[in-house]
């Protein structure tokens, strides 16, 4: 269970990453990048969602708190497809994508700060308010799909350093979570 939090968190920071670098070409090569970016994203879409699958099949029931990874991955895989094969048609709904993931993310981590301010109410605040900023970035960037790429780089980056910071509060609190979630039922052994 500790090394699945702390392998929680380091996907966190590079997916983090990952979209920093997204967000910074979007910014720099706002024309260009855009199909290159798509084909980019569908392909880490679809190795997100088989990690996560992946994961799904080796925890299978044993842990309720990280029960969501088949459903994330599954998501995630169908997304990652649509970006790949429709590639010229999706120029216009390219932020719709990136949109709804960041939506989505934004609910998983907020559905694990309501568990997580059962444990401890600080890293439960944190993680909650990060995942409200991450669900208003997603509903931006979709609400405005003729914003400029530019725009979308920002809220992009926002959102790749709300999900570094989320990853960094977990691997700094590893243990604390850890051994509070011992406590409770969310562990079957």
């Amino acid at each position: 269970m500790e090394k699945k939090l702390e392998k929680f968190g380091w996907e966190l920071i590079i997916a983090g990453i990952f979209f920093a670098i997204i967000g910074l070409i979007l910014i720099c090569f706002p024309e260009t990048s855009l199909r290159f970016i798509e084909t980019v994203v569908g392909i880490l879409f679809i190795f997100i969602g088989i990690t996560k699958i992946s994961d799904y099949k080796k925890l299978s029931k044993k842990n309720i708190l990280f029960n969501y990874d088949m459903y994330y991955g599954m998501i995630a895989v169908i997304l990652g497809a649509i970006a790949i094969l429709f590639e010229n048609q999706l120029s216009q709904a390219f932020r719709t994508l990136i949109g709804i993931w960041i939506i989505y993310s934004g609910i998983i981590k907020l559905i694990f700060a309501t568990t997580i301010s059962t444990i401890d109410n600080n890293i439960g605040k944190s993680t909650l308010i990060f995942s409200i900023i991450i669900i208003i970035c997603g509903i931006f960037v979709i609400a405005y799909d003729n914003s400029i790429m530019i725009t979308l780089g920002i809220i992009i980056i926002i959102y790749s350093i709300m999900e570094i910071i989320t990853g960094f509060i977990y691997l700094n609190n590893i243990k604390k979570i850890f051994n509070a979630l011992k406590k409770t039922t969310f562990i079957i052994k």
